[in-house]
């Protein structure tokens, strides 16, 4: 028997080295197969963690379009200014499924090193983000899954349709798959995130200490027999299991497979076919649920790029697993709070604010990302009820804005008005991507019709029409959603009626405030004063604006009845001012430019315009005599 005390100390400094080296060999296996370690226990913190500089970027409510390009912005500027690592803290209910995607790739899009942080609520969408990112810490109050999708509106929440939910629900899958796959989460119950009917059982490798979640196939390849029925699951409730006939889709968990059915009956479930070997594409995709149709799995299978490092369950290989029990039985949505969330693979810490974030991963310093004032402004007038409500006003204000200014020349204050509430229309969404260029332009060329048919043709004719067409249709373009040109168009067209029905509102609502406004334009303090009080006057009853802009108002008697000559003051472009008799009257050019020192005559008059059209010097006045 040797003794450790006659080995010699060159010996002992080998064995000690040798020993050093194999702890260092299995640590880095550990992280390198994904396996979380224990929550309890401190463990080497890995050099790829290592970060002196942290950014931490926060993501709160519910998550849109706005997010995902703040959060974009974020992270460039994270990279710019020499963060090591970057933390997503989120706390949120989920949000736009394009939004998500738009954050996941950005993640993956950066070299710097990220963690997921729950802290307190990583649902819907956000669980999504949060495997993306290359490892999860949780708070301890965290929650964390329920990724299933479902569509929201203006009439609240609803589900999909079968084909509508097989639709979206593909490239999700693809999504989290290929996180798993790079993060060394559980491709199949990482599946069950998002899909109903992802009945898995939870295996340990005894070699590695790594658990695997089989599918019922993998199940009976590895242990040569069915799993034992009426075992309860670490998730969901066997009594839902759902029928062999049920609808391979469910509005949400909480719905009913069959018509009339409360669930309160002995079911039986759908037992796949195949085996664990027959996976989709060179991928090597196995799909979790028994009713993903054949074309799901083929884009899904073409869809992950990451190839699957997942083994072929098979019963030679049964003596080194060990069977721990039912994790999910497929009748919800994963949904895991607390201490399960380590327990199913997901967390490799618990931490509970950001002083234990910086040891976690030795940190330095910490600085904080959150969304910027004028994100949130954008997301105000952008996002949800309130930016319908929002958008609204802003349509009114620019409509009434347009009117007064063009019922009253020379004012600028109006027009002033309708240019910003314009800039509201379409420059926050245009910062999203929620809107086209061809929006601000129809609204535009919209505008310069209806001017031309105001001040050059008048008359209700095609320009009119035309403009009227273009504005109209602009407003509620200025209303799709981001990644949409048009409201309806690859999406819901619930949200082309909203639009179109709040346009319309707004455009009523414009006219009877064009209306008010012309009616009692003598009352208001400024605008009594822009307007030729002389024709007032000569008027039994008091005129509107809207009646006296109309091409067939009476004639006024005032200062520049219809045939009256003068010179003009200013360029007419096509408004400005002339001179009648000594008097100073604000004129419109009723066919091209007049410079200034014309003669003119005028061609039609009412209380609030006056057109007028250039005379030859030489050319005598309707009254026989000269013109000025």
């Amino acid at each position: 028997m040797i003794r450790l005390s006659t080995i010699s100390t060159t010996t002992r400094r080998v064995t000690m080295a040798m020993a050093l080296m194999l702890t260092c060999a299995v640590t880095w296996a550990s992280d390198s197969t994904g396996t979380p370690p224990d929550v309890t226990t401190t463990s080497p913190r890995p050099a790829v963690r290592q970060a002196d500089n942290l950014a931490i970027i926060t993501i709160s409510g519910g998550i849109n379009a706005v997010t995902s390009k703040s959060v974009e912005r974020r992270i460039k500027q994270a990279e710019a200014q020499g963060a090591d690592a970057i933390v997503i803290e989120l706390d949120t209910p989920g949000g736009e499924l394009g939004a998500v995607y738009e954050i996941t790739s950005a993640l993956r899009s950066t070299s710097l090193y990220t963690i997921a942080w729950v802290h307190d609520e990583a649902y819907s969408g956000g669980s999504i983000i949060a495997v993306a990112c290359n490892e999860i810490v949780t708070s301890p109050a965290a929650k964390f899954g329920d990724s299933g999708i479902i569509k929201i509106g203006m009439m609240g929440v609803s589900g999909l349709e079968p084909t509508e939910r097989a639709k979206f629900l593909s490239p999700l899958i693809a999504e989290l798959v290929e996180s798993a796959r790079a993060n060394g989460y559980d491709e199949v119950l990482i599946q069950s995130l998002a899909a109903l009917n992802v009945e898995t059982w939870q295996v340990r490798d005894t070699r590695t200490g790594k658990d695997f979640f089989l599918t019922r196939g993998e199940y009976k390849a590895l242990f040569g027999e069915e799993p034992a029925e009426g075992g309860q699951a670490k998730v969901g409730s066997p009594a839902l299991k759902p029928l062999p006939d049920a609808a391979p889709f469910y509005e949400d968990e909480s719905s009913p497979p069959l018509d009339g059915d409360t669930g309160n009956i002995e079911r039986t479930p759908i037992v796949p076919t195949g085996t664990p070997s027959q996976r989709e594409g060179e991928s090597g995709f196995v799909p979790g649920a028994p009713d993903f149709t054949p074309d799901m799995k083929r884009s899904i299978a073409i869809s992950v790029q990451t190839r699957s490092s997942r083994p072929d369950f098979t019963q030679e290989e049964a003596a080194n697993y060990t069977l721990i029990g039912p994790a999910t039985d497929g009748t919800a949505f994963l949904t895991l709070q607390g201490a399960s969330i380590a327990d199913f693979g997901f967390s490799r810490a618990t931490i509970a604010n950001d002083e234990e974030l910086k040891q976690y991963t030795g940190a330095q310093q910490v600085a904080r990302l959150n969304q910027s004032w004028s994100e949130h402004v954008v997301v105000f007038m952008t996002q949800g009820t309130s930016s319908f409500i929002v958008r609204a006003v802003l349509i009114v204000v620019f409509l009434l804005g347009l009117f007064i200014e063009l019922s009253m020349p020379g004012l600028g204050v109006a027009g002033f008005i309708a240019l910003i509430a314009f800039g509201g229309l379409v420059v926050p969404p245009m910062l999203i991507n929620a809107a086209a260029w061809w929006t601000m332009v129809a609204i535009l060329v919209g505008v310069l019709l209806i001017l031309t048919e105001v001040f050059i043709v008048p008359g209700f004719g095609i320009p009119g029409v035309s403009g009227l067409v273009l504005l109209v249709l602009g407003l509620i373009g200025t209303f799709a959603p981001a990644g949409q040109l048009f409201p309806g168009q690859g999406g819901s067209d619930s949200s082309l009626a909203w639009a179109a029905s709040i346009v319309v509102l707004s455009i009523f609502t414009a006219g009877a405030g064009a209306y008010l406004v012309s009616r009692y334009t003598q009352h208001l303090p400024i605008a009594n004063k822009l307007i030729l009080t002389t024709a007032q006057k000569s008027h039994a009853t008091a005129p509107t604006m809207l009646g006296a802009m109309s091409a067939n108002a009476s004639a006024s008697s005032g200062a520049a009845p219809i045939g009256a000559t003068g010179v003009t003051l200013t360029r007419l472009m096509p408004s400005g001012t002339a001179e009648f008799d000594s008097e100073v009257v604000d004129v419109v050019s009723e066919i091209g430019f007049i410079e200034a020192g014309e003669s003119i005559r005028v061609v039609s008059s009412t209380t609030y315009r006056v057109a007028v059209e250039r005379i030859d010097n030489d050319a005598e006045a309707p009254d026989g005599g000269e013109t000025a």
